[in-house]
């Protein structure tokens, strides 16, 4: 249906943006799976105070992470005019990747909310959220594309859906699991070593 839509010049130029940007979810460096580990002992010793710090720790070194991914991302887009010489595709691809840009920096710091979920056994919230996601993501883009829209919207369209699953996975999270605190006087930077250390080994 997205071929048809879009025509295979525009779908390929599509996927081939996706998948660009996918390269990027690489930074986790098996940071995710770091935080499920230590999330869940903390959880195990009944230590809320020690699962704070792992969340918020975790949470700023994911924020660090995204941001570096975004500014990486619109880096890139200097480098177009090298691999696409039409001058309009160029200019959409560009518009593309700083909107998807956006989207994967957050994705990095919303890993900390499902991680937490995933931490207290609570798969089910995982799996209905990531249900919602792709329900409604599928809905808009049938009805956009059916509309004469193109991938810009496309774009928009994934964006909005990320936002509101990043947004869904937080008020789940605070809604569900009462004793998370988001605040920086949880930061602890002595646990960034060893979050890494195991993230080393997952990656």
């Amino acid at each position: 249906f997205v071929v048809r839509s879009l025509g295979d010049k525009n779908y390929g130029l599509w996927i081939f943006i996706a998948g660009f940007l996918n390269f990027y979810g690489i930074f986790d460096l098996g940071f995710g799976q770091a935080v499920e580990r230590y999330l869940s002992r903390a959880i195990g010793n009944q230590d809320r105070e020690e699962a704070n710090i792992v969340i918020n720790t975790s949470l700023f070194l994911f924020s660090v992470i995204g941001a570096i991914a975004l500014l990486m991302a619109i880096g890139t887009t200097f480098l177009v005019p090298l691999f696409i010489k039409n001058i309009t595709d160029g200019a959409l691809f560009k518009q593309i990747v700083v909107i998807l840009g956006f989207s994967l920096a957050l994705s990095f710091p919303a890993k900390v909310f499902s991680a937490t979920l995933i931490s207290h056994l609570r798969y089910d919230l995982v799996t209905l959220i990531g249900t919602a996601k792709l329900l409604l993501k599928t809905i808009l883009m049938i009805v956009f594309l059916n509309l004469g829209y193109g991938i810009l919207a496309l774009a928009f369209i994934t964006l909005a859906v990320d936002l509101l699953s990043y947004l869904a996975s937080y008020i789940v999270t605070q809604r569900m699991i009462g004793h998370v605190v988001v605040s920086r006087e949880f930061v602890n930077l002595s646990r960034v070593k060893p979050l890494f250390q195991y993230g080393a080994y997952a990656f």
